[in-house]
């Protein structure tokens, strides 16, 4: 997310969907001071429920502002799973714009919480480093999630379908 808002052409349209207000503000304020004249033409920071609905009057006020504006970018940060069911719910929906799901890159690039160092960046292992800075809030998701596709990977692996033919 950095590198591109640092290098896309100012004079794209951006979106933001998900994180708190002052995370929006902040990313704002970090990426048109490093790439004057991008433009963010709209937010939404309310609350995206687990099956990808938002609350109350959001749901459909959020899809109208969207197309309103036509964003050519719109980033959407909920977090996993809730930003993947937000897509798969209204993805139809939308008329105009790229859709980029980058769940926790919302509060690093804020500057709201620590990112992983560059090593472990490198090597894939920003999960690691998360994990370890939040253990109680993304425990269960990663042994869910991240066993389950280990689950996948096995059975298509053993039916010949993992890695091509």
């Amino acid at each position: 997310m950095r590198k591109f808002l640092e290098s896309v052409p100012a004079t794209s349209r951006h979106y933001l969907l998900g994180g708190s207000e002052e995370c929006g503000n902040r990313i704002r304020d970090i990426f048109t001071k490093r790439n004057p004249g991008l433009k963010f033409v709209g937010s939404f920071h309310g609350r995206c429920l687990h099956d990808g609905a938002l609350e109350g009057e959001a749901e459909l006020k959020v899809i109208d502002e969207i197309n309103r504006l036509a964003p050519d970018y719109i980033w959407v940060g909920f977090g996993t799973p809730k930003q993947h069911a937000w897509l798969k719910r209204h993805k139809h929906l939308i008329q105009r714009g790229v859709i980029l799901t980058v769940g926790f890159a919302f509060d690093v690039n804020a500057g709201m919480k620590p990112d992983a160092p560059a090593w472990m960046q490198r090597l894939g292992l920003t999960w690691v480093f998360r994990l370890c800075s939040e253990p109680r809030r993304l425990l269960t998701r990663y042994a869910r999630y991240n066993s389950l596709f280990l689950w996948y990977v096995l059975t298509d692996s053993l039916k010949g379908r993992a890695w091509g033919r």
